[in-house]
């Protein structure tokens, strides 16, 4: 409208409203000069557009939402940019809108890594900025104007690894993860806090590619869990345990054993006959594409423990994987965001959303969704500079939102709020926990 008026006085400036029109743009100009903006760089195109605009339909519709609850009480708007799912690009687009003095956060980006170079300038130009989907460790120590409003991984697997311990009273675990990045940040941060409980990991291990054939890594689970059992065993009823060779006492074992049960392999080999049963969990951070080959061989080598995961074990159409249900049944498992989709207040969110933005929300129209909606929770009609922004981010939490909570607590600036889910026949069902320090 703007332009259109600015246009149109240039052609005709001796027009009889020219007055009215100037007034006009004095008004419209005032009201940019005295909004709140929110920078938003996305992935509106290349590699992971699907997400980015889904992200951005939660954004944009939390900004509808929180002007139709509000009105005149709220000045704010959000400003999206493409990052193309490109760093430099990003970088660029955030540099530009960060010239705009009327731009007090930014939302963005949903991959890790860009995430992370977006902190660093956030940091050096003291914007805040809150990240929506990262939950790469250390991102928001990066400075102090980097808010992750996703618990990070290190969150996810030590709530785990407590409820587990508390809630589930499991004491001895093994960890089966693939060895990158995210297998490795899980595992170490569920291990220390099993160790700090006063559980033990029994071992870990770790596997590269597609985990279609773990043969040897499940037999050496078998073998571990066995002669953990014998030892334990022997240690009670011998005094000289101690002194005793470990190696020759198992494979006296083993020799007894066959010749005692007539068989012709030994004890780890006879899986379908020979359960494991000393083994209260097996943590299994792994992928979704890797959940169908593990589960199943965890299942063949007779490995007896609760299944604990990570967020991708949060699997859609559970109806449609029927022939998957008997190995990954009543695995629980640790997630970033929860929804209930048949819940009365969910269906009427998504009734809503369908209405104006024409598409069912679900995880990433929700994880755009709260992060907005909670950043014009805390706007109201006044200006306000970033430093402001920034306190309102470490002080105005917790948020409930409709993929859960949002809580900057303790001096944190990462998410704390998580939840445990869990795998119940086709369902996915919400556990109830506490989050107590031990």
């Amino acid at each position: 409208a703007q332009t259109l008026v600015e246009d149109y006085l240039k052609k005709h400036p001796e027009h009889k409203m020219k007055n009215e029109l100037v007034d006009f743009l004095k008004n419209k100009i005032q009201l940019i000069l005295n909004t709140n903006r929110i920078g938003v760089i996305l992935p509106l195109s290349g590699e992971f557009s699907e997400e980015g605009q889904r992200l951005a339909s939660g954004i944009r519709y939390a900004e509808y939402e929180a002007k139709q609850e509000n009105g005149d009480a709220i000045n704010a708007e959000t400003v999206i940019r493409d990052s193309e799912s490109n760093m430099i690009r990003a970088i660029r687009e955030f540099q530009d809108l960060e010239r705009d003095p009327n731009i007090v956060c930014f939302i963005g980006e949903l991959e890790n890594i860009i995430t992370a170079g977006l902190a660093g300038v956030a940091q050096a130009s003291k914007i805040p900025l809150v990240a929506p989907t990262a939950t790469d460790n250390g991102l928001a120590n990066l400075g102090s104007y980097v808010f992750q409003a996703s618990p990070d991984l290190e969150e996810q697997a030590r709530a785990l690894a407590r409820y587990a311990f508390k809630m589930d009273s499991l004491r001895t675990f093994v960890t089966i993860a693939p060895h990158d990045a995210y297998g490795q940040q899980m595992v170490d941060a569920f291990s220390e806090e099993i160790d700090r409980l006063g559980g033990e990991i029994i071992t870990q291990r770790w596997y590269y590619g597609v985990p279609e054939n773990l043969g040897r890594l499940f037999k050496s689970i078998r073998e571990i869990a066995f002669r953990r059992g014998l030892e334990d065993t022997l240690r009670l009823k011998l005094p000289n345990f101690a002194q005793l060779d470990k190696d020759s006492l198992w494979k006296d074992f083993n020799r007894r054993f066959m010749l005692e049960n007539n068989e012709n392999e030994s004890i780890v080999e006879l899986s379908s006959s020979y359960p494991v049963n000393n083994i209260d969990g097996v943590f299994l951070p792994i992928y979704q594409e890797d959940i169908q080959f593990v589960a199943r061989q965890l299942k063949y080598f007779n490995i007896n423990a609760q299944i604990l995961g990570g967020e991708f074990w949060y699997l859609q159409d559970l109806e449609k994987n029927k022939q998957l249900l008997p190995y990954i049944d009543h695995t629980i498992f640790v997630s970033s965001y929860y929804f209930d989709p048949e819940s009365f207040e969910y269906k009427n969110f998504r009734n809503r959303f369908r209405k104006k933005m024409g598409t069912t929300p679900e995880k990433w129209e929700l994880f755009g969704y709260d992060t907005a909606k909670m950043i014009f929770s805390m706007l109201d009609q006044k200006k306000i500079g970033r430093e402001q922004m920034r306190e309102l981010l470490v002080t105005k939490t917790p948020f409930l939102g409709h993929k859960g909570l949002i809580r900057f607590q303790k001096g944190k600036r990462v998410n704390t709020a998580v939840h445990i889910l869990q795998i119940t026949g086709t369902k996915i069902r919400k556990l109830p926990h506490e989050e107590i320090s031990f």
